[in-house]
Formats: C-alpha cells, structure tokens, sequence
C-alpha cells in the first residue's frame, strides 16, 4: 500500500461513496482506481480487435486448446493411491 496525500473535490467523494457502498474514502478510492483500470484494459482490447491485432494475453491460446498444450499427467483414483482397508473388529454397540 502507498500512502499519499490528496486534494479532493469533498462533495465528489461523499457522493461516490454514497454510490460505491463503500465504508471509508480510501475503500472508494481504491474501488474507483480498479474501476478505471478495468475500462481501460477493455477500452485497449476493443481496440486491438478492431485494428485486426491478437485480444488475448500471451500463452492464452496455447493454454486453452488442449492439441498445443503438453500432455497432462493421469489422473490416479483415490482406490489406486491408498491401501486396502484393514476389517475393523466391532466390540459391540457404542
């Protein structure tokens, strides 16, 4: 966390607040910083679709089609991983 000091419209700031749900001013800024972050990096998506340029993260392709990632390890049941049960001898009713 970074403290800073911030001159901010007072009014502004009540009335984001109010609409955020927030608790404390610094909780709304925080939201509203996310907030724009977000826009921002959909804003820069949009726009690389529409200039014909890849939307996607680096690596996200090869992570999602299974033909270009590497072979996964097998899955082992539970039955080949544990012992067989011992029989356990009842001494009557508990």
């Amino acid at each position: 966390m970074k403290r800073t000091h911030v001159v901010l419209d007072e009014e502004l700031l009540k009335k984001a607040r109010r609409m955020s749900g927030e608790r404390t001013y610094s909780a709304t800024v925080t939201k509203a910083l996310e907030e724009l972050v977000k826009r921002a990096e959909l804003e820069s998506a949009i726009e690389r679709v529409r200039t014909g340029g890849d939307p996607f993260a680096p690596g996200y392709v090869e992570e999602s089609w299974p033909e270009t990632s590497p072979p996964r390890k097998r899955r082992v049941s539970a039955n080949e991983h544990r012992m067989p049960r011992q029989k356990s001898v009842h001494r009557g009713a508990r």
